[in-house]
């Protein structure tokens, strides 16, 4: 008799053991998932000094911040329709949850089911798209929670996501291309920059970009040093260091100067470049007969 208790009282124990166990296991989880989507947990993912994206010391990333500055990215407002007043076409990059694919685009994985697809429809409403969310670039996990961990939507209507070794990897999903489109410029790092990944510089949830996040010892006030001195204060730092050949052009509204590029039909826009040179181009702006009557180089 006293056996049977000893051996139930050591049951109950156990049992008791498992739930402490299960409760605190769960509390962890919880806490997780409350700092949901900064993807900011390794140092390639969250450059130092930007701006909104920043992960805390003292607990989860704010995630309020990263709406913030999602909100204000080119990320959040990608609706457009092109010349023929199609845009599914467009999704692919522009909305991937949206876009549906025809049997000539569709992911080759999906041809082990032999079915077919009808024709998807070539316009999708301003109100239906849903431009390029969190869980593009994050695989959430069964409730619905941002993981930090960078991946690609590979297959939208499965939820198929495929893993990437950097997040250069990643953008590459769309910012480059094979064949470019009329009208996209596609980004190519080169110069000093190449082993850069895209987040060692741009802002992960507002894609910004500040050179002072790495060069944060410049002082233009103080410098004596030409170019990084007051009189190149509000100058870019891209406008000097371009190693890849822009135009550069004073804009009168902004009162920026500003790197232009042409496009196949000959109009010049601005541009950006993702190549950096060390030393600076002064003659791309500093050249005879200049429209700012800026000083010639020797």
């Amino acid at each position: 008799m006293k056996t049977t208790k000893l051996i139930t009282l050591l049951i109950a124990i156990g049992l008791l053991a498992m739930v402490i166990t299960g409760c605190a296991q769960n509390n962890t989880t919880t806490n997780q998932g409350q700092g949901q989507s900064n993807p900011a947990n390794s140092n390639e993912n969250q450059p130092a000094g930007t701006s909104g994206d920043q992960e805390q010391d003292d607990g989860p990333p704010d995630m309020a911040a990263i709406e913030r500055a999602w909100q204000n990215s080119a990320h959040a407002a990608t609706f457009l329709v092109d010349d023929n007043g199609q845009n599914n076409s467009c999704a692919q990059c522009h909305a991937p949850i949206n876009w549906k694919p025809s049997m000539d685009t569709i992911p080759e994985s999906c041809f082990t089911c032999k079915f077919e697809l009808e024709d998807p429809p070539p316009y999708i409403a301003e109100a239906d798209w849903e431009n390029i969310p969190c869980k593009v670039c994050h695989e959430l996990n069964k409730r619905d929670e941002v993981q930090p961990e960078y991946k690609w939507l590979a297959i939208a209507p499965i939820d198929e996501y495929a893993s990437v070794d950097s997040t250069t990897e990643l953008c590459q999903k769309c910012h480059t291309a094979e064949e470019p489109m009329e009208g996209h410029v596609w980004v190519s790092i080169e110069g000093l920059h190449q082993d850069q990944t895209c987040t060692d510089c741009h802002n992960a949830h507002d894609d910004t970009a500040s050179c002072i996040t790495c060069h944060n010892e410049l002082d233009f006030s103080a410098s004596e040093t030409a170019g990084h001195d007051p009189d190149h204060e509000n100058i870019s730092c891209i406008i000097c260091h371009d190693g890849s050949g822009l135009a550069a052009s004073l804009n009168t509204d902004t009162n920026l100067w500003e790197l232009l590029s042409e496009t196949p039909d000959g109009i010049m826009v601005i541009s950006n470049t993702h190549n950096i040179a060390l030393e600076a181009q002064c003659s791309s702006c500093h050249y005879a007969n200049n429209p700012w009557e800026l000083s010639v180089q020797p």
